[in-house]
């Protein structure tokens, strides 16, 4: 497991460490590991950044791509092995998220309600991310091997 600050986090997304405090604070609390007020972040609190920054390029507010993301990483934390994850929210107002391959939407109705939307996260898409990222700081921290 890749663990990692919170200032490298946001430096591998691209999210402004300065920034990311007030974020935290109005509804981007997805960062699930750390203690004591201290972030220790793994590769999936990073692949959830990597979501929340895609939403919020796309123009999504800092509450709604904050839950997106939180809601993303805490379904990370359940489903370990899954590739790719889908929130679906339901007429009825209900949200959750599950793996896709044990989700059928074909009759557009579940759990007793129509659905109103699905958006399918690519897990294996932000973790590969992540690594690609963590891969290039390394090489550029070893580049000269402390000559």
């Amino acid at each position: 497991m890749t663990y990692m600050t919170k200032r490298k986090l946001c430096e591998y997304s691209g999210w402004d460490f300065k920034k990311s405090s007030d974020d935290i604070a109005n509804g981007a609390d997805f960062i699930l590991t750390g203690e004591n007020g201290r972030y220790t972040c793994d590769g999936d609190d990073c692949a959830a950044a990597f979501a929340y920054m895609d939403d919020r390029n796309a123009g999504l507010s800092v509450r709604v791509a904050g839950a997106r993301a939180k809601r993303l990483r805490e379904a990370m934390a359940k489903y370990p092995d899954a590739d790719q994850l889908t929130a679906v929210t339901l007429l009825s107002g209900l949200t959750f998220m599950q793996p896709t391959t044990g989700l059928d939407l074909t009759g557009g109705y579940v759990s007793g309600s129509y659905v109103q939307t699905a958006t399918m996260f690519d897990v294996r898409n932000l973790r590969d991310r992540v690594q690609k990222a963590v891969e290039a700081d390394v090489r550029v921290i070893g580049a000269d091997d402390g000559e």
